[in-house]
């Protein structure tokens, strides 16, 4: 193969040279060739960078969406753990508050059975006051 003009551009199939001839027989088609070559390289290159660069933005965004998740179970854990403790001190309060709860509902009882007796004795009154006034 004679070669009258350098060559700056080809492609290999199976590992053959192809496009030898059309840069030899036309040599100022030769830089246009390398220009498309080369913007077509480009273009490929920027697809496959983009191909790689999109799952990886996907996980970066994924991560952090764990991380935010992440911290509002970390949140809603200590919330629930502080109101754990809180209904805890709150049934111990309840708890010791019941025998006086119970002192009180016998007081109560106590307090109606005493204004039962003194509406009887009320009642007994003026009716004793009923039968002395008579006699006076």
């Amino acid at each position: 193969m004679s070669d009258s003009a350098p060559l700056t551009s080809a492609t290999t199939t199976a590992g053959n040279v192809t496009g030898v001839k059309v840069l030899n027989t036309f040599p100022e088609v030769s830089p246009m060739i390398d220009a498309g070559v080369s913007q077509l390289t480009q273009v490929v290159l920027s697809t496959i960078q983009t191909q790689i660069e999109s799952p990886t933005m996907d996980l970066k965004t994924f991560e952090k969406a764990s991380a935010i998740i992440s911290a509002q179970y970390s949140e809603a854990k200590d919330t629930v753990s502080e109101l754990s403790t809180f209904f805890a001190t709150q049934n111990e309060l309840a708890t010791g508050l019941a025998p006086h709860l119970g002192l009180l509902e016998a007081i109560e009882g106590s307090v109606a059975s005493l204004e039962e007796s003194v509406k009887m004795l009320d009642t007994q009154t003026k009716t004793l006051e009923g039968v002395f006034s008579e006699l006076l």
